[in-house]
């Protein structure tokens, strides 16, 4: 496959800074894109095994769940496009590559939440769910989000002030069944709450959290509601 243009010519660019500094031969500027080649295949073999293992670990969880049998079956139809879909993006190393994430249509809420446990507790929702809406848009079908960063980048922002980063950081807000998937295949609840910046209820933001430190819960607060102890998580992508 061919370079675009402006890869050609900057790699030009850079070639001649290094002839001009080494006198360089072309044999050794070939040996150097073997090399390089060859660093790049092994790295791209080790996240391809990494993405693997996270897959398969994530399928496990949601097999031993309850979740709905013809939803797994949906999932594992995906696998092969999500792995490659991850492999193809540059994610920072304390990114979460991908999560798996079930539609409301598909699981609702409640059911959700009920996945959630913490000290023996299962997790609840506290208003009705029925009233959530979503201002991004989202799969209908069970789908992955890639590149997920898990709040802390956006720990005390309000859910507004959190949105506003995330327009200038080229990031997306996460939904409701988004942030219930975070929490279920993290420890994320332990370190800090969710805020669901993705989603509203009531003019507020519903947000996943424990109820007295214990109790896994989807509860909501204002728009305009921040603190330490909470964050809205991201991604760079779903489908």
């Amino acid at each position: 496959m061919a370079l675009p243009k402006t890869y050609v010519d900057e790699l030009k660019k850079v070639l001649v800074r290094i002839y001009l500094h080494t006198q360089c031969t072309l044999a050794d500027v070939s040996d150097v894109f073997r090399k390089a080649k060859k660093e790049a295949q092994t790295r791209k073999g080790e996240r391809e095994a990494l993405y693997v293992s996270l897959w398969d670990k994530q399928v496990e969880t949601l097999s031993h769940i309850d979740c709905p049998q013809s939803v797994l079956d949906q999932i594992v139809k995906k696998k092969d496009e999500t792995i490659r879909t991850a492999i193809g993006m540059d994610i920072p190393d304390h990114h979460i590559p991908f999560l798996i994430v079930v539609p409301k249509q598909q699981w609702g809420f409640d059911a959700q939440m009920k996945t959630l446990v913490y000290k023996g507790n299962k997790g609840c929702a506290y208003f009705d769910v029925g009233d959530i809406n979503n201002i991004v848009s989202t799969p209908s079908e069970p789908y992955a989000i890639f590149d997920v960063e898990d709040g802390t980048v956006y720990r005390g922002y309000s859910p507004r002030k959190a949105e506003e980063a995330m327009q200038k950081d080229n990031r997306l807000p996460l939904v409701v069944e988004e942030c219930i998937a975070l929490a279920l295949h993290t420890n994320v609840l332990s370190d800090h709450y969710l805020d669901c910046t993705g989603s509203r209820y009531l003019g507020g933001v519903p947000h996943v959290c424990l109820h007295g430190d214990e109790l896994p819960g989807l509860y909501w607060s204002d728009f305009e509601d921040g603190g330490d102890g909470w964050g809205s998580p991201s991604c760079r992508g779903r489908h």
